[in-house]
C-alpha cells in the first residue's frame, strides 16, 4: 500500500506540473503574439520538456540518494545520448541568438522548431541527464 501511495503521489505531482506548464505556455504564447516578443515562449517550450524529463527520472534518483553510496558521472552516456538530444532540443532557442546562424546543421534543425521532435529530445535529454549521475 505504501508503494501505491508513493506512485500515486508522483503521478499527481507530475500531472499538476504538466497542467501548470501548459497554462504557462498558453499564456506566454498569447503574450508573445500580442507583443511580438516570442523569446520567453521559446525559452519555455525549450526548457520545459527537459524539466519534465528530469522529473520522470526524479523518483528513482531520490530512491538512489536514500540508499547512500559513492556517486559517479557516466560520461559516455552523457556524450552519446544526452548532449546530442539537448543540442537538438535547444536549437530553436539558440537560433534566436545573434550567433544562431553559425550552429551546426542550422538549416536542417531550425525546421524542427516547435515540433514534437524537439519536445521528445528534450524529454530524453532531461531523463538521461539525471540518469548519468549514478551510484557506483
Amino acid at each position: 500500500m505504501k508503494k501505491f501511495i508513493t506512485y500515486l503521489g508522483w503521478t499527481v505531482l507530475f500531472g499538476v506540473i504538466l497542467y501548470i506548464g501548459h497554462q504557462i505556455q498558453v499564456n506566454l504564447r498569447e503574450v508573445g503574439n500580442s507583443t511580438y516578443n516570442l523569446v520567453p515562449y521559446a525559452v519555455f517550450f525549450t526548457c520545459f520538456p527537459v524539466l519534465v524529463g528530469i522529473l520522470l527520472r526524479a523518483s528513482k534518483w531520490v530512491k538512489e540518494i536514500k540508499e547512500g553510496s559513492r556517486w559517479t558521472f557516466n560520461v559516455p552516456k552523457f556524450l552519446g545520448i544526452c548532449l546530442p538530444a539537448l543540442y537538438i532540443s535547444f536549437v530553436p532557442l539558440i537560433a534566436l541568438t545573434s550567433g544562431g546562424q553559425y550552429i551546426l546543421f542550422y538549416s536542417e534543425l531550425v525546421l524542427l522548431a516547435n515540433t514534437n521532435i524537439t519536445t521528445i529530445t528534450g524529454l530524453i535529454g532531461g531523463y538521461v541527464l539525471l540518469d548519468c549521475i549514478r551510484k557506483k
